[in-house]
């Protein structure tokens, strides 16, 4: 008796371990997804420890996709109409024109490796720029 009762004890002990239990960067990340690269995918100046945890732009998340009116966002994946080569974002993130026909896309540091660009003005946005780089939905230059 006694051992069966260690036994069912022994058994509900390993279907709460094996419960999925999410980890950090899947916590601080969420539907952002985090980055799955590898060293060798990396330039020669572009670290590890440079990556950005988030693969995901913060603005193409489905709360980010529409207005609060309903209509789609103006930074919805659509070609560059503002009349402007680079600029900041309503939420603060830095965004360029890049390979012609008004394609963009999302800045970010360690060139496109790291944490996405952050600005409160157009000025903060270069140019020179790198575009996001990596296994992101919003990663290089489209529209």
């Amino acid at each position: 008796m006694k051992f069966t009762s260690i036994l069912l004890f022994a058994a509900s002990l390993a279907s709460v371990s094996s419960t999925a239990i999410p980890d950090s960067q899947t916590l601080e990340c969420g539907e952002l997804g985090h980055m799955n690269i590898k060293p060798g995918d990396l330039p020669p100046n572009v670290h590890l420890s440079d990556v950005r945890t988030c693969r995901d732009h913060p603005e193409t998340t489905s709360v980010n996709k529409r207005k609060h009116d309903g209509t789609p966002d103006i930074f919805k994946r659509d070609c560059n109409s503002s009349g402007k080569t680079k600029g900041c974002s309503k939420n603060g993130y830095c965004w360029k024109e890049c390979g012609g026909g008004h394609k963009w896309c999302w800045v970010a540091l360690a060139e496109g490796w790291g944490p996405w660009k952050t600005c409160s003005n157009d000025g903060q946005c270069k140019s020179s720029d790198a575009c996001a780089q990596g296994d992101c939905k919003d990663c290089g230059c489209s529209c």
